[in-house]
């Protein structure tokens, strides 16, 4: 996840350039498509909240709203949180990480735009 963010960031800030982004990418659909435990992390959690994160990061508010609703939008309830039907765990990294997406995750509900 930590890298994703790099990716996008310095994507956004014409750090890389559009070529090395779409390198990227193209790594993250290849991964997506396997058949795997690894491949279902890829293609449901880190695929959609990269997009999402590119989608916000160009202003694309809606767009990235719809992209992370799947994620993002599920009760937290404490028998629920912890558990793996709570799609927010596949995040992983540490809680400031997923504090992160949480705050996307709030002013991207809380928008006008979406």
């Amino acid at each position: 996840m930590n890298y994703a963010y790099m990716v996008v960031r310095n994507s956004v800030t014409n750090v890389i350039s559009d070529e090395e982004r779409d390198e990227f990418m193209e790594g993250l659909y290849d991964k997506a498509g396997l058949d795997s435990k690894t491949g279902n992390l890829y293609k449901n959690v880190l695929v959609p909240i990269v997009e999402a994160m590119f989608c916000y990061l160009n202003r694309d508010f809606k767009r990235a709203y719809q992209i992370m609703q799947p994620i993002c939008d599920q009760e937290r309830t404490p028998e629920l949180i912890g558990t793996p039907q709570f799609r927010h765990n596949s995040i992983g990294g540490s809680l400031v990480q997923r504090d992160v997406l949480d705050i996307l995750w709030d002013i991207l509900k809380n928008s006008a735009y979406t």
